[in-house]
């Protein structure tokens, strides 16, 4: 019996408090409602969001520069948003290219964040492939994605954004140097035909050849090979690519000139 007046008592002064608890706040909401602010604290309030703003950009800092220290960070419990603001941080501070991974859906505002996103297609339904850049069926396979097929996407970049500046270069150099001989009159040098089929054909088919054909690391190499220096590497690119690449871009430039030099005469 005792124990029983205890409970019923306990639990009518937990009622007690909760109910002055909600009129505390009603009487707050009705303060905030009929007494506006006064122009102290309209001048306090943006001072205030202005240290905060400054104290939490601070924390955020230091939370990436001690996370840089690390060889690895474990974020354990953490939500989809706060994924997403771990590779904000990065991206903001360190200016670096992020890249993110993962298989589910709670991944997917991280993948969109960062530079490239990776989908692996699992158990976890296909949100995370449907939001990626790029997706594969296994952890594994991302080494073969950054080593090999990401090392010919940067080495074919190169070379396209070299060749569009040089073939770029060498058409409108000759209609440079041509106006000082026409008065600058806006007569062209080289034929309508010609003109026409210089992106078309002239200037797209070497290109072409180099990016397919151009394979330093084949697809079917063992992994011991991913732990060449890059040094050898870098020599073995370069020794392939003049080899067999060399001679026709010489060539394709002289029949260009070839082209070009009856009517400059």
């Amino acid at each position: 019996m005792e124990l029983a007046a205890e409970r019923s008592h306990n639990m009518a002064q937990r009622s007690e408090f909760e109910c002055n608890a909600e009129e505390e706040k009603k009487k707050k909401r009705r303060l905030k409602l009929r007494l506006p602010k006064t122009t102290e604290q309209k001048q306090r309030d943006p001072d205030e969001m202005r240290k905060a703003k400054t104290l939490k950009e601070k924390r955020q800092k230091n939370f990436v520069d001690l996370a840089c220290e690390c060889r690895s960070v474990i974020c354990c419990r953490v939500t989809p948003k706060q994924k997403a603001m771990v590779v904000d941080l990065v991206k903001k501070y360190k200016k670096a290219v992020t890249l993110s991974i993962g298989d589910g859906a709670n991944d997917v505002s991280m993948i969109k964040t960062a530079h490239i996103g990776v989908g692996i297609s699992g158990q976890e339904g296909m949100q995370a492939v449907m939001s990626s850049d790029y997706s594969f069926a296994q952890f594994r396979y991302l080494q073969r994605l950054l080593l090999v097929h990401g090392r010919w996407s940067y080495i074919r970049m190169c070379k396209f954004l070299s060749y569009f500046f040089y073939k770029n270069f060498a058409y409108t150099l000759v209609h440079f140097w041509y106006s000082f001989f026409n008065g600058f009159s806006g007569q062209t040098v080289y034929d309508t035909v010609f003109i026409a089929l210089y992106n078309l054909l002239y200037s797209s088919l070497p290109i072409i050849i180099v990016g397919l054909q151009d394979q330093v690391t084949v697809p079917g190499q063992k992994r011991e090979d991913f732990a060449r220096k890059p040094q050898a590497a870098r020599t073995s690119h370069t020794s392939v690519s003049r080899k067999a690449y060399g001679p026709h871009l010489g060539e394709g430039s002289t029949f260009a000139s070839r082209l070009s030099g009856p009517y400059l005469l």
